[in-house]
């Protein structure tokens, strides 16, 4: 989608994903190699987790996935300019998760992109929600030619 095609409001739904605990580990031992992401012994003796639990990065890495897939924006997507991410419960092996998508904002960058501001909403399968992250992202914009070929 271009810029001028999303629309304040709009709310798009991931696919859930189930991860398993070998997911987890396997992620977390190249990229977030604490313990609770990797030793289930350690993990089941603090009292925070009680057990091992997904990086959030890599939670945030799956719902991402889900999103591109939906193949909303596509080749339209131009890259990225941040992300506040805020983990609020722990996603556990098994948990099975998804989210909603929300248009927050937009503003246009120039002739040729946009900037969309997105609320991630993330769910498990208790539809608890387990992090909120907002994502700004820079999309093309509808070509104007009108403007863009006239000459003055």
């Amino acid at each position: 989608m271009k810029y001028e095609e999303f629309q304040i409001g709009q709310v798009y739904q991931t696919k859930p994903y189930t991860l398993t605990l070998k997911e987890i580990v396997d992620f977390a031992q190249k990229y977030d190699p604490h313990y609770y992401h990797v030793d289930e012994k350690k993990a089941e003796k603090t009292g925070l987790f009680n057990g091992i639990v997904a990086s959030g990065m890599h939670t945030m890495s799956i719902i991402n996935g889900e999103w591109v897939k939906l193949g909303i924006v596509g080749e339209d997507m131009l890259g990225g300019m941040g992300i506040d991410a805020k983990w609020i419960k722990p996603v556990f092996p098994n948990d099975t998760i998804s989210a909603e998508i929300n248009v927050l904002n937009k503003k246009i960058l120039d002739d040729q992109r946009g900037l969309i501001t997105l609320q991630f909403t993330g769910f498990n399968q208790a539809q608890e929600i387990w992090a909120k992250v907002k994502i700004r992202i820079i999309v093309s914009r509808v070509q104007q030619l009108a403007e863009s070929s006239s000459c003055t």
